[in-house]
């Protein structure tokens, strides 16, 4: 239990620079957002805004 807590922990503080990482990576190689429904949808990543209408 306490090895799986520990993994737990480093898994949700690596998780977040990650996260950072892969969304810069993405915009600076010409991708953009589309706008969230709601704050629980993931974000979309396209290169053409005119894909986020369908």
């Amino acid at each position: 239990m306490k090895t799986t807590s520990y993994l737990f922990f480093i898994g949700l503080i690596a998780s977040f620079p990650v996260s950072f990482a892969v969304n810069i990576y993405l915009l600076d190689n010409g991708y953009e957002t589309c706008g969230k429904i709601s704050w629980m949808s993931p974000t979309t990543y396209v290169k053409d805004l005119s894909l986020c209408d369908r």
